[in-house]
């Protein structure tokens, strides 16, 4: 069953490989399926007739971040190959128009990724501000702030896979979801969904990018287990599951 769900992804996702030589925006995607009326004009199956995917990504619709193009790239295609995905990720980026209960905005529980979303949600301001109001909004954490990143060097997305398996878990809770697929540069995403596989019992699909140069959290602790220890972590007696190691999408 296991190598039959990776052979199934594994077509479904050799067809997108084009969209490498042409990508698409993340807006542009949104916009190109925001209304659900128009399934059959474009040739997609119907909502209760597809399959239903949950899909983990820390950086999702965000312009100019390469982690994000991947999974941006193919959500669309996917939906048109009969597969319904329903995201979970990071704060960082909007949710696209007609992602409504399927598109989940998780923030990290940490200090330190807590000031790492408001740097990046800051961005846009006006310097000045922006510099204002990352103090206001950072001085009540930089004690815990100073001891997660001096003591125990955490990493700034690490707090992400913990409210991120949060939600996984609820999510899959009506046992419609027939796959978790985690994507992206971040561990996070891989560690939540090596979670939610366990407590739910099913297949997992990682994509692991740049795994040549992967150090999963950093210098922090923890990343040496997470490289080496998660792939035994992540085995929930299921025939479907496979570790990040043994099977992934590109």
């Amino acid at each position: 069953m296991g190598r039959g769900w990776c052979c199934r992804v594994s077509r479904m996702v050799s067809g997108l490989e084009h969209l490498f030589g042409g990508r698409q925006l993340p807006g542009e995607v949104a916009a190109s399926e925001h209304s659900a009326a128009s399934e059959s004009a474009r040739g997609e199956l119907p909502l209760e007739s597809r399959e239903h995917w949950l899909v983990l990504s820390y950086w999702a619709n965000v312009d100019g971040m390469a982690c994000s193009h991947h999974i941006d790239d193919r959500l669309k295609h996917l939906r048109r190959l009969g597969v319904e995905p329903e995201v979970i990720t990071g704060t960082c980026g909007p949710r696209p128009r007609g992602w409504a209960g399927r598109w989940h905005r998780v923030p990290s529980v940490t200090a330190t990724g807590y000031q790492f979303e408001v740097r990046q949600l800051t961005r846009p301001m006006r310097k000045p501000w922006r510099r204002l109001v990352r103090l206001l909004l950072t001085l009540p954490v930089l004690p815990l702030y100073s001891m997660e990143k001096h003591v125990a060097r955490l990493h700034s997305t690490f707090g992400w896979c913990i409210s991120a398996a949060a939600v996984g878990v609820w999510a899959t809770r009506n046992e419609r979801h027939g796959l978790i697929y985690s994507t992206g540069g971040e561990m996070s995403a891989h560690v939540a969904a090596a979670l939610v596989a366990r407590v739910r019992r099913l297949p997992w699909v990682a994509e692991m990018q740049d795994p040549i140069v992967y150090q999963g959290f950093g210098h922090s602790h923890f990343s040496p287990y997470t490289v080496t220890g998660l792939p035994s972590a992540s085995r929930c007696h299921h025939s479907g599951c496979r570790a990040p190691t043994e099977c992934h999408v590109s």
